[in-house]
């Protein structure tokens, strides 16, 4: 979705949830795997919108998430012990150091997505989000 620029800026916005394509050891692995693909898919989504909008227009992408092992595993203050994990790491830190996007943790009970995959979880973070973000009122 897009609005004009003018007016409000807006984010563009996908979700899916889907079963990931290996199985994986860990929670760590899982959210891993994940980060790296919703990275793909936003980068691909920038690449498209830099050539509408003209490569002039500066388009950040901001990842967030709650999970502290994957931050710490991020910024190299922990080492992996699978193999697999080793390998998505570095293709997740690539990304980070050429500065193609940022990774930013947030508190678990601000995290938008959970209403869309957890049972019982209050839609207000959502809500909250959506209404920050220029897309509800």
């Amino acid at each position: 979705m897009l609005s004009d620029l003018k007016q409000t800026v807006r984010n563009p916005v996908a979700w899916k949830s889907v079963r990931i394509d290996r199985v994986c050891r860990s929670t760590l692995a899982a959210e891993s795997l994940a980060l790296l693909a919703a990275a793909d898919h936003v980068l691909f989504i920038r690449e498209n919108m830099m050539k509408l909008l003209g490569s002039k227009v500066p388009i950040s992408i901001e990842c967030y998430i709650d999970s502290k092992g994957l931050i710490e595993l991020i910024e190299k203050t922990k080492d992996p012990t699978e193999k697999r994990l080793i390998v998505t790491m570095a293709e997740i830190r690539e990304m980070v150091e050429r500065g193609e996007m940022t990774v930013v943790q947030i508190p678990s009970k601000r995290m938008p997505a959970d209403v869309l995959t957890k049972r019982g979880v209050d839609c207000c973070v959502l809500r909250e989000h959506l209404t920050f973000n220029g897309f509800a009122d």
